[in-house]
Parts: C-alpha cells; structure tokens; sequence
C-alpha cells in the first residue's frame, strides 16, 4: 500500500481504503453503517447472529437508498414539467 493509503475499522474489521479514495466520505459510510448495525442489534430479537444482523442492516440502508431514489426521480419530474410549463410560457 502507498503512504497515502489508510484503514477505517467497521464492526471490528480494519478496511484498507485505496489512496486517492474520499476518505471524509468514506468516514461518513463507515459511520453510517455502524450506526445502522447498531441500531438493528437493539431492535433485534436476542439470539439472531452477526450475519443475520448484517443483512438486515444492509436490507435496512438499501431500502432508504431505494426510496431515496424514487424521491429523487419524482423531483426530477416535477422539476421538468415546471421548466416545460416556464418554456411554454414565454
């Protein structure tokens, strides 16, 4: 690894991040996980593993993502039928 390189550690595992990678953003995601596998591990039932809290946190963060996206297509929309009702004004 180059002197530029660094490891974030995520539940315990050290992640090597590649130089050059946006290490405050990659911070933030670190964060974010372990907040949300946090999160899952008090809301849990006792006795569920580390893998099945995994996957409900990853289902738990691609979920807001999709939902994010979906958000994201309907401003696109609306923001288009404005621009098209401004044109259609002038």
């Amino acid at each position: 690894m180059t002197q530029d390189s660094t490891n974030l550690n995520l539940l315990g595992i050290s992640i090597p991040l590649k130089a050059g990678a946006d290490s405050d953003r990659m911070r933030e995601a670190v964060e974010l996980v372990q907040k949300s596998f946090d999160d899952q591990t008090h809301r849990a039932r006792s006795g569920q593993n580390k893998e099945t809290l995994l996957i409900l946190t990853a289902l738990g963060l691609a979920d807001k993502l999709l939902q994010l996206k979906k958000q994201q297509q309907e401003s696109d929309i609306r923001i288009s039928a404005l621009l098209n009702y401004i044109d259609s004004s002038n």
